[in-house]
């Protein structure tokens, strides 16, 4: 069995982050990278990225994974549209949305 690419990990974290409440346009914004490279990565459209965006994506995830977003100053309308997309996408079960 091979790998996952490091395209179809970031995108598993990106859904992840969303799913906790993470606005794509914030996360992009903390880790210095174009929201449209971050939308195309989440949706599952990209098939390679750099290495560069690979890591900053991998510590983003591992800096704010399990860590409420209200707590790094991410508004409550954010986190709420955040939610709705991940359940939207079906990255979620809907209970983040319901607790939002």
């Amino acid at each position: 069995m091979t790998p996952p690419s490091a395209a179809a990990v970031a995108c598993d974290q990106l859904r992840s982050l969303a799913a906790q409440g993470y606005p794509i346009n914030w996360l992009a914004d903390y880790a210095l990278l174009c929201t449209s490279t971050l939308t195309c990565l989440r949706s599952g459209r990209a098939r390679r990225i750099t290495a560069r965006v690979a890591e900053e994506i991998a510590s983003t995830f591992l800096l704010l994974n399990g860590v409420n977003p209200a707590v790094h100053g991410v508004p409550a309308r954010g986190i709420h549209m955040a939610l709705l997309q991940a359940a939207r996408g079906g990255w979620t079960t809907g209970d983040e949305v319901a607790a939002a």
